[in-house]
């Protein structure tokens, strides 16, 4: 299945939104397979964070958890995320399930928490999620993985939690090698 936003303001995941049945002759790779290519098979749609860290840019997914452990593990991700996700109706299981997370506010914290895990500065810039003078892409926001049509993680989409006019209310993870905006 594949979910097309209708909505010309729509995030990514509004009202609006229409389904669509994609094509069984392209079946998605066995475990076996997904085991050779590196793939975690307890978070669909990713690669193991050691894989993660040696994947070239031009690799088709990213996992990078620390959106994840933001949310469920730390004070602010709790309150102001975690409360955001349930008030909207979503369960905990759907939150794990989807790879629900949270940018904190500060405007470096998921880049050095990333390079204190082992993931290379050179990665997260040409992923988007940091800045030339590593500075956080995502700040403040919910955040919501990008999947392309083989379930891997490509990209990000973030929502702002504080109102601010001069702010855009979602956003999404800059065009990489991997993520193309249409």
């Amino acid at each position: 299945m594949l979910w097309l936003c209708q909505g010309r303001h729509s995030g990514p995941v509004r009202h609006g939104a229409r389904k669509h049945e994609l094509p069984r002759r392209y079946p998605l790779p066995g475990p076996k397979i997904q085991d050779r290519a590196g793939r975690n098979r307890s978070h669909p749609g990713s690669i193991g964070r050691a894989a993660a860290r040696r994947e070239p840019v031009s690799g088709q997914s990213v996992r990078l958890p620390i959106f994840q452990d933001q949310l469920v593990l730390t004070d602010k991700g709790k309150t102001i995320g975690l409360a955001y996700f349930k008030h909207r109706g979503f369960k905990e299981e759907t939150i794990r399930k989807f790879g629900l997370g949270f940018a904190p506010e500060s405007g470096d914290a998921l880049t050095r928490l990333a390079v204190e895990k082992g993931y290379s500065i050179d990665l997260l810039r040409s992923l988007g999620l940091c800045s030339s003078s590593d500075r956080d892409f995502f700040r403040n926001r919910v955040m919501f993985p990008i999947h392309n049509l083989s379930g891997k993680v490509i990209a990000f989409a973030g929502r702002i939690m504080n109102k601010d006019p001069k702010a855009p209310k979602y956003i999404n993870s800059p065009e990489t090698d991997i993520y193309q905006k249409k």
